[in-house]
């Protein structure tokens, strides 16, 4: 038969109660807990992802920049090779003035008084040597890496 004691149900009144009261915090911790969970879970997903995110891009950038330095190389090894270019040519431009001024030596030698005519014509032709066979600038490369030419005193005359 149950208590009819009027003290005893107070007392098991007041355990009911207290009891209550704890499973709704416990329930209330777990709800939080819950939700801490999840928030964790979610940052731990974000982090993942960004980390990902993180490496493609340092790769990228290291590759980008093995890719730069690979180009830096090549315009630094064909520049080089303009310029080694630029100067055997000016080594067979020297040549070839160099051929040409015996040839007109020879020629003032044969002929020690020329005319005035001949005169302005060899001038003339001496002129036409020395524009054509002007040696480059290869220490100053164009935009297109073609060697600039130097500033001719008398530009070559029609062909």
């Amino acid at each position: 038969m149950p208590p009819t004691d009027p003290g005893k149900i107070d007392t098991l009144i007041d355990g009911v109660r207290e009891l209550t009261g704890a499973v709704s915090q416990l329930e209330l911790g777990r709800r939080r807990n819950l939700f801490l969970i999840r928030v964790l879970g979610l940052s731990l997903g974000i982090d993942i992802v960004l980390s990902g995110l993180l490496g493609f891009v340092a790769f990228n950038a290291h590759d980008a920049s093995v890719r730069a330095s690979h180009a830096t190389s090549i315009a630094s090894t064909n520049r080089q090779t303009l310029i080694a270019s630029c100067r055997a040519g000016n080594d067979a431009r020297e040549q070839n003035r160099q051929l040409w001024l015996f040839i007109l030596d020879l020629a003032r030698e044969a002929n020690p008084h020329p005319t005035p005519a001949e005169r302005k014509w060899r001038d003339s032709f001496q002129d036409r040597i020395t524009a054509t066979f002007a040696l480059r600038d290869c220490d100053r490369l164009g935009p297109n890496g073609v060697p600039t030419l130097p500033p001719s005193p008398s530009p070559p005359g029609p062909r």
